[in-house]
């Protein structure tokens, strides 16, 4: 099966970022926040995921020569290739480490860290680097071929089974998969103005934006080794219903309330929404009930969409009233006009 539903440059990113995860600690993060509550279908999504990880467990040790906490080498190559490499593949990963040579260690780290490419022993000492990317960088140094290859041999190990996970995470949850995509690209505006512009206001645009199928909740902005021509942002798939949850957990405002009262006084919305609730979402029926054309029905299905009054549920791919919402409106209505629950 050809990975089609998230393109595969997402998916080499997303792989090297899931070896600095382990099964334990994703299964802690994961499954014991209350953070939100996540559907059946997520959370079956999430035990594939957990498979793969207890699966790497046996990979670990040799692993973890490569990648810690404080410092994941094949997250530094990968930078370090991008800037004058397509890495759209893992292929073409595979084949640049094949090609790396001594000179290109140095090379890194002279862009990465400031450092001059002749640097000794002690200026890698007084950098920032943590231990054990101190520690990588001198053994790959000190004995370049001999853990070359060992850096190569797990990558094509690690590789291997994340794509036949991935594969399986595709042939289950295809559904859930597409939808989750099309809410980020949906709401890709939102979610940089909230992770990016207004945390990096100076920066330029993304060069590249990534969806990460694995590191679900996960947000980063690579920019220390491309300069301003090669800012990358990359965004869990879980991510936009992440931060619905959280902005769903606050009392709405009152702007956004006189938006939504607005949109429900409105007699067609307010019937598609009762429509909805009832199970009926085609536009060819919604269409025939309003007496509208389909366009129309679409137009209000998409400001409905906009104004997260409704949602596409990643099991059936089929539209849902945001019950949540429209319950924080109501307890708002209630709070500020002081309104008895008897009322």
């Amino acid at each position: 099966m050809d990975m089609n539903l998230i393109a595969e440059k997402n998916l080499v990113r997303d792989f090297i970022a899931t070896l600095e995860i382990h099964s334990e600690e994703l299964e802690k993060d994961f499954f014991d926040t209350k953070e939100r509550e996540y559907s059946t279908t997520e959370e079956a999504y999430m035990k594939a995921i957990l498979s793969y990880q207890k699966d790497l467990e046996d990979l670990r040790l040799p692993i973890s020569h490569f990648v810690s906490k404080g410092f994941n080498m094949y997250t530094s190559l990968y930078a370090y290739y991008k800037m004058n490499h397509p890495l759209d593949t893992f292929d073409a990963f595979t084949t640049q480490l094949e090609a790396l040579k001594q000179e290109d260690i140095r090379a890194m780290l002279s862009i990465g860290l400031g450092l001059e490419e002749d640097f000794s022993v002690a200026e890698l000492n007084e950098t920032d680097l943590s231990p054990e990317g101190k520690w990588c960088i001198l053994s790959l140094l000190g004995d370049f071929e001999r853990t070359k290859k060992q850096l190569l041999s797990i990558y094509t190990k690690t590789a291997q089974l994340y794509r036949k996970h991935y594969h399986g995470l595709e042939k289950e949850f295809p559904s859930l998969i597409e939808c989750k995509c099309q809410k980020l690209s949906t709401n890709q505006e939102k979610i940089l103005q909230k992770f990016y512009y207004d945390f990096l206001p100076q920066s330029p645009e993304p060069s590249e934006i990534y969806i990460l199928p694995m590191n679900v909740n996960r947000v980063s902005i690579d920019m220390s080794l491309y300069g301003e021509k090669t800012c990358f942002f990359s965004m869990g798939l879980f991510l936009w219903d992440n931060i619905l949850a959280k902005e769903g957990s606050e009392a709405v405002d009152e702007r956004q309330c006189l938006d939504i009262l607005k949109l429900l006084a409105d007699p067609t919305r307010f019937g598609i929404l009762k429509m909805i609730k009832g199970g009926i979402t085609t536009n060819k029926v919604l269409a025939a009930i309003f007496s509208i054309t389909s366009a129309g029905v679409t137009y209000q299905l998409k400001t409905l969409a906009e104004h997260d009054l409704i949602q596409t549920n990643e099991g059936t791919g089929k539209y849902e009233v945001n019950d949540a919402l429209i319950q924080r409106v109501f307890d708002a209505l209630q709070k500020d006009l002081k309104l008895s629950e008897k009322s």
